[in-house]
């Protein structure tokens, strides 16, 4: 809220609201002095007509005083009656006038009240909404930047703006390899030159060989640890792009186990280390399914349902590096 800056038709909007209740005031006010007035002229027209007797009755009372007897002065009961009865409806209608009027300006007060809290609750709906709306632009634009930047992998044609030509990378082939190195590997995007040259993991690649300006064929360098690394390419304009953790190190294949497995079994999984998606698998020379689970275990489906008494041949070959191991497995 203490960012809110109203644009020019929130100032034209409470602008227009405190003029009308300004303009509303005058007008009730003016109402209960009308009807006030008006009343107390009425009730005094009835009062002067009441007290006031016609002029035939008056000549009538003047004969018959005339031919009547000599009575003392005393005013006529009935008079008495009527000049009081007149003096308590004044009274009665100037009380009732006097609380309709204290009642009217209660009303216009209360209005007022009304009229005014509703301008400040649009005031503060605007104001709130106003800052919801900033708030939700600002979440958006950050979702926009983290799907970006865990996307890593750089779209063709969707260079940035300010490096038009800037390289990028789209595939590696193959995406993994043993860690001693020493193997070719084939890195595919845009944006090559003469100069461009290639890291893995940080060390610098040998003997690239550029075809056109979408391919390199390298011989991918040595690493001291296993896992996942950056792949970065720099053209010889100096533009450099990165595509983290696209290159897989593996360790020296070994093949630990099974060592028995019951008869009927379809399907078993092999232990140890250095395996990658894409090892080839063989069982007694024939090829078998493998899937890769981790860097440690890989799932074969056999060929044929194993039977008791039988020596599973299992021969797993990295493809890459040229390395074999074999193990040969009973069934029980």
């Amino acid at each position: 809220m203490k960012n809110f800056r109203p644009n020019g038709y929130g100032y034209a909007v409470v602008f227009a609201a405190m003029l009308g209740v300004l303009a509303a005031g005058p007008v009730l006010a003016v109402e209960p002095s009308a009807t006030e007035a008006a009343k107390t002229k009425g009730a005094t027209a009835v009062t002067e007509k009441k007290s006031a007797a016609p002029k035939h009755e008056t000549a009538t009372a003047t004969s018959q005083e005339k031919a009547a007897p000599a009575k003392t002065d005393q005013p006529a009961p009935n008079a008495n009656k009527e000049v009081a009865l007149s003096n308590e409806v004044l009274e009665k209608l100037k009380l009732h006038l006097d609380r309709s009027a204290k009642s009217q300006y209660e009303i216009y007060f209360i209005g007022m009240l009304v009229i005014v809290g509703f301008v400040w609750l649009g005031v503060l709906s605007f104001a709130y909404f106003h800052n919801i709306s900033k708030l939700l632009a600002t979440l958006d634009a950050m979702t926009r930047a983290i799907n970006e930047g865990m996307s890593g992998l750089k779209q063709p044609a969707t260079v940035g703006a300010a490096h038009p030509l800037s390289p990028g990378i789209l595939t590696i082939s193959p995406r993994h390899g043993a860690k001693a190195g020493g193997y070719e590997i084939i890195v595919t995007g845009e944006n090559y030159d003469a100069q461009t040259r290639v890291s893995i993991g940080g060390q610098r690649t040998s003997q690239e060989q550029i075809s056109g300006s979408n391919s390199i064929r390298l011989r991918v360098p040595p690493a001291t640890a296993s896992g996942w690394v950056d792949v970065e390419v720099i053209n010889g304009l100096a533009i450099s792009f990165s595509r983290p953790k696209c290159f897989l190190y593996v360790d020296p294949l070994r093949l630990d186990g099974p060592e028995k497995v019951s008869s009927g079994t379809v399907q078993l999984t092999l232990a140890g280390q250095g395996f990658y998606d894409g090892l080839q698998v063989e069982v007694d020379g024939n090829a078998a399914q493998a899937r890769y689970v981790s860097e440690t275990a890989m799932e074969v489906t056999l060929p044929t349902k194993a039977q008791a008494g039988d020596v599973l041949a299992i021969k797993v070959q990295n493809a890459i590096s040229n390395e074999v191991q074999e193990k040969r497995v009973s069934v029980q």
